[in-house]
């Protein structure tokens, strides 16, 4: 009897270290866990560590002073009973935070609790002043330990079948470690009848209960990990097939119209200049290659890169209009990326909307930085037009738009159109530097 008496102290605060553990650890990974487990299950963990340190608490206290104030023994059985009640309060509030939206499931659990609160009521009636509780024994022993126990198992027997009823609407895991948390003390309710071991009892089901939801709490952080990596290979996958689509878009409208005008000049030449022809033929082969490159690349490409490819481009559009197209490069700096294929529309459209109207005229290329970002101007000194922005957002220009949104996505950068009547166009890429 003497071994057990000594056993009982001895789990209780080796139960009342490890739920503070516990509390710690939650407390300081708060940031992974759902909101329910973090607002009730540290709470959970430091209430049961409290009721099973004050249980054996006089036992140190016997040792330091001789003999023990009364009124000490009182109002630790007044902690104790306190501590019990928002036991049953915290453990109702979380197995309802997991019920899946079934309000009557909820009421009952919150009903159950209720009364086992109020089971314990009379305990403070007859707690007694000395080292041997009142309720022990004699006519006291009923309400003041049997009936508390009595309340527990209606509670616990309500969070039993509740999950049960709610079963395949919660997550395994949780359904699990509420099963065991409401398992354990009724299994000792029933068997041992002893309020002692009932207070142990929670201690080892919040342990369990911390186990499982750590586990389980993982296991759905993993499964959020793949599903984020397996979206963003998704996404990364959708942006290349957004790329290929634009890239395809440009050259569609590039082109039909192009190909044909420089089939034409070439074929012309054949007859009056065969040395042109032949450097024309050259020059158009590579440009196609260019295009076809152009299809494979979904990163940015250095400046540089763009270079070869806008030159063949001016080159065909000079033979067009009989050496009667200037173009003029001026680069501050080289040293920056752009998606491919977002130069050559702009130039397109300063040779066939500005310079083809007046049969000559000037494009320019430029390059500088501003600040934190580098400039590349597209400019011409042909008719120009009258620029509608709204126009432009609503889509008018195609053309225009699928370089813009290409821009933005690969680089961070954005377009700007200006231009009007009579006073050429300037087309000026901004990206960060």
């Amino acid at each position: 009897m003497n071994n057990i008496s000594m056993l009982v102290p001895s789990l209780e605060m080796w139960g009342a270290v490890l739920t503070m553990s516990c509390f710690f650890f939650l407390v300081t990974h708060r940031k992974t866990l759902n909101e329910a487990t973090v607002r009730y299950l540290p709470l959970l963990e430091l209430n049961i560590s409290l009721l099973l340190i004050c249980s054996p608490a006089s036992g140190p206290l016997s040792f330091l002073v001789s003999p023990v104030p009364d009124t000490y023994y009182f109002f630790q059985r007044i902690l104790m009973e306190l501590l019990r009640i928002n036991q049953v309060f915290l453990s109702s509030e979380y197995i309802s935070h997991h019920l899946p939206e079934d309000r009557s499931a909820m009421l009952i659990v919150r009903i159950s609790a209720a009364f086992a609160c109020l089971c314990f009521l009379p305990q403070f009636l007859v707690l007694g002043t000395d080292s041997v509780p009142i309720h022990a024994a004699g006519p006291y022993a009923w309400p003041g330990h049997r009936l508390p126990l009595a309340g527990l198992l209606v509670f616990l027997t309500a969070g039993i079948a509740v999950l049960f009823r709610n079963r395949k609407k919660m997550a395994f895991g949780y359904f699990r470690a509420l099963l065991v948390y409401c398992l354990v003390p009724l299994i000792t309710i029933l068997v041992l009848r002893a309020r002692a071991f009932t207070d142990l009892s929670f201690g080892f089901s919040s342990l369990t209960l911390f186990g499982i939801i750590f586990v389980e709490q993982r296991r759905i952080l993993l499964a959020r990990e793949e599903w984020l990596l397996a979206e963003r290979d998704r996404l990364a996958r959708k942006t290349e097939e957004m790329s290929q689509i634009e890239i395809q878009l440009v050259l569609s409208q590039i082109q039909p119209e192009f190909l044909k005008e420089t089939l034409t000049t070439i074929s012309g030449l054949c007859d009056t200049d065969t040395e042109a022809a032949r450097a024309g033929v050259s020059v158009f082969a590579d440009y196609l290659r260019g295009n076809m490159r152009s299809l494979d690349r979904y990163e940015p490409v250095f400046f540089e890169g763009h270079l070869p490819h806008i030159r063949n481009f001016l080159y065909l559009e000079n033979l067009k209009f009989g050496n009667k197209l200037e173009s003029r490069f001026d680069f501050e700096t080289v040293d920056f990326s752009l998606p491919s294929l977002c130069i050559q529309p702009l130039l397109e459209n300063a040779v066939r909307y500005g310079i083809a109207p007046k049969g000559h005229g000037t494009v320019y290329l430029r390059t500088r930085r501003q600040g934190d970002s580098i400039l590349v101007e597209v400019e011409d000194d042909g008719a120009g037009f009258a620029y509608d922005p709204e126009k432009d957002l609503n889509g008018a220009y195609p053309g225009i738009h699928a370089v813009r949104r290409r821009i933005a996505r690969q680089s961070q950068g954005t377009l700007e159109i200006l231009s009007s009547p009579g006073r050429g166009t300037l087309a000026r890429i901004r990206i960060p530097a």
